[in-house]
């Protein structure tokens, strides 16, 4: 895999849970991860996040902000 690759995914990471607004442990326990550990080691560059996963973060933090949406509308 391509350096380039990889620093894409890791800036995606970033900007995803920038985007959420979660912790290296708020994002471990949405991805049901055993600890915030394996998060620090993606955004650092140490490990690469899979494609996979990386991708069910999207999906997680679309979720996160509707529900925020909703509250918003609901006045919650």
């Amino acid at each position: 895999m391509t350096l380039k690759k990889k620093e894409s995914r890791r800036r995606k990471l970033k900007k995803l849970i920038d985007r959420a607004g979660w912790t290296h442990d708020e994002t471990a326990k949405q991805l049901k991860l055993k600890s915030r550990v394996t998060v620090s080691r993606w955004v650092c560059g140490m490990e690469q996040i899979s494609e996979s996963r990386l991708a069910h973060l999207e999906i997680l933090v679309e979720m996160h902000e509707a529900m925020q949406q909703l509250n918003d509308t609901l006045g919650l």
